[in-house]
Formats: C-alpha cells, structure tokens, sequence
C-alpha cells in the first residue's frame, strides 16, 4: 500500500487503532468499536475512524449499540454523522428497534438538532418503540415544549400497545397544561392509545417504488383501472388473490393498485402479526408478497409459518425488501421463495415477475 493511501495514514492514528484493519470478522469489529470509543485522541482522528467504520452496513448495525451508549462522550459532528447513518438505514428497511431505548434518550439532549433527529427514529419505529415508553412518559415533565410534544408525538406513533402505562399520565397531563399545541396532541394521543383514531406516522419519507416515465402505449398507468389492455399484458394475475404485507403505506397501495389493474384481487397488511392471523384462519391465497422488515413480526418469520402450514407449503412467496445482502437472500433460499425483487423496483418489473410466477403455479 502507497504511503499516500488515506488507510495507510489512518493507521498511523494510533497504535491502538490499529487493529481495526480489516474487519476480519463480527467479534474484530465490535473489538474496533470499543477501541474507538476509548481511543484517546482528537475528535478529528476519531470521525477520521468512525467514517471508515461506516462503510459496512452490517459491522455499523453490529456497533450501533455501543456508538449509542457512548453517545455522550462524542463531539457535535461524530453525533450527527451516527444519527444521519441511523436514519440512511432505516430508510433501507433496517430495523433498530431493539435500540430504542437508547434513541430515546437522545430526544432530552441539549441540541435541538439531535432531540428532532431521535424523534424522526422512533416515529418510524412505531409500536417497535414501546420500550421507549417510560422514559416517553417522564419526558411529560420537561421543561422544554418541544421535548414534550415529541414525546407526545411518539406515543401517538406506538399506538394502543402503550394504553396501559400511559393512558393515566396522558390524561393528568392534560389537565395540567394550558399550552394549545400541546393540548391538542396530548387529545390526539388519549384517541389514538384509546383505538379512536389510527398510530401517528413518520414525517421521514421513505420511497421504495421508482416510478416508469409515461409511455402510456407501452406501461400501465395503475391509477385508471379500466382500460381492458392492461390486463392483456399479465394475464396470469386476472382473478388470483395475492397478499401484501408492506408497513410502507405508499408502497402498499402502488402494488396494491398496479396489480387490481391487471385484474388481481389483493388483501393489504401492514404488518407481520396481521398475516399469521390470516394464515390461521386458511384464507385462500395464490400469492404472498412480503417485506422483511415489518413491525411486531418481521418477513422472514412470517415465511417460516408459511412455510409449517400444509395449507400454504407450496404456495409462491415473493420477497420486496431494500435489503439486498447475499446473506440474506441465502437465508430465505431454505424457504424456496419464487422471487426477491430489491428497493427501488419498477412496477413493470415487479408484475412481469408475479405474472410469470403465477401462470407457472
């Protein structure tokens, strides 16, 4: 290696940097981030080895949770580059949902960037938050509004699974406040924990469909679903019950449309636990397309069950995830699954390969 590579002077950083090159294996990894963590040096060098930390997915997912715990001892810009790469992931479809407890804690820090930036987290994680809870709860008593209306804002977003703990301290809250903006989100809240009203969603956009410029003599157009030539283009789909599980509302809906276009019948779920009560009850399905990485009850555990139901043994199962490691599609290839289509996709790509599927069933 030339003595200008920037691996080469990062080495020289430290002695006790140095085994951090390369990242052999998950337990040298973990070993790097806790030689970064103590690793006395200039905040400078420190971002220098964090950066080059981040290049893999995986080894920055195996570290998050020690980059959180020590989420204080960091300087301004180091926070910021961990929280942004929080965010790029979970816009991916990763799920750090174990890690929200230490997000939270964030949403009480002196910067109002970083609280703003833990909020975004954990009103995406939805009800995978519910361990966030208490500390939801004590934030009820900040002195600063906006800690509170985010948190306010969070347990509108995990839903009726916090009812219990929290429904008694949202109603004392209420009638202690005379603030309108938070007057107005705690009622919100009381409806939402109550059943009333549906979980609040993330401002955070996350797009999982590229759409095909407008070629209408060539493309579908899934908004006009009356044209008798669309359904010419697919026919294996006319008439087949296909299932999809996507927590990602516009994505859903896009799939949902494309295929009633093309004559499909399709049942919508948002998450996980939604499909294993379906699969219970033997409803007849000639397709499930599943996402990985939904709440309550991820994609590949929902596979599993279909794969231990007779009923559902041989039924075609496609996979739509933005995760695309060979690993994981090594793991799901025990499952005999008949297609994994990657985040972004194309709608004409994604029905050309459930008609194909389908008109080979």
């Amino acid at each position: 290696m030339s003595a200008d590579s920037p691996y080469e002077s990062e080495r020289s950083i430290s002695k006790r940097s140095q085994n951090i090159w390369p990242y052999a294996n998950e337990k040298a990894t973990l070993k790097a981030i806790e030689q970064y963590i103590s690793l006395k040096t200039s905040p400078n060098e420190k971002r220098k080895i964090l950066s080059r930390l981040l290049i893999s997915d995986e080894y920055f997912k195996l570290a998050s949770e020690t980059l959180l715990t020590s989420f204080h001892r960091m300087d301004g810009d180091t926070r910021h580059l961990i929280l942004d790469n929080i965010i790029r992931l979970i816009m991916k479809g990763e799920d750090f949902t174990e890690y929200s407890t230490h997000i939270a804690k964030l949403m009480n820090d002196s910067n109002y960037k970083f609280r703003e930036k833990a909020t975004n987290l954990l009103l995406h994680m939805g009800e995978g938050a519910i361990n966030a809870t208490p500390r939801m709860i004590s934030y009820l008593r900040s002195k600063l509004s906006d800690v509170q209306l985010s948190a306010l804002k969070v347990l509108s977003s995990i839903g009726p699974a916090c009812a219990q703990q929290a429904l008694p301290k949202l109603k004392s809250f209420l009638t202690g406040t005379s603030h309108k903006e938070l007057i107005t989100a705690c009622e919100l809240a009381i409806k939402i924990l109550n059943g009333k009203e549906k979980p609040l969603r993330p401002t955070i956009k996350i797009e999982g469909v590229v759409e095909n410029p407008p070629k209408p003599q060539k493309n579908i157009e899934v908004e006009d679903t009356e044209t008798p030539a669309k359904t010419n283009l697919y026919p294996g789909i006319k008439d087949k019950a296909i299932l999809i599980a996507e927590d990602q509302d516009s994505v859903r809906v896009m799939i949902s449309r494309a295929i009633n276009s093309c004559g499909g019948h399709t049942k919508e779920m948002n998450d996980g636990r939604m499909v294993l009560k379906l699969i219970q009850a033997k409803a007849d399905i000639d397709l499930f397309i599943l996402d990985l990485m939904m709440p309550t009850v991820s994609g590949v555990e929902v596979l599993k069950t279909i794969r231990s139901n007779p009923q559902y043994e041989l039924t075609p199962v496609m996979i739509v995830s933005a995760r695309s490691e060979r690993t994981i599609k090594l793991k799901l290839a025990q499952f005999d699954i008949s297609a994994y289509i990657s985040k972004p996709f194309r709608l004409t790509e994604l029905l050309a390969s459930i008609n194909n599927i389908l008109a080979q069933a």
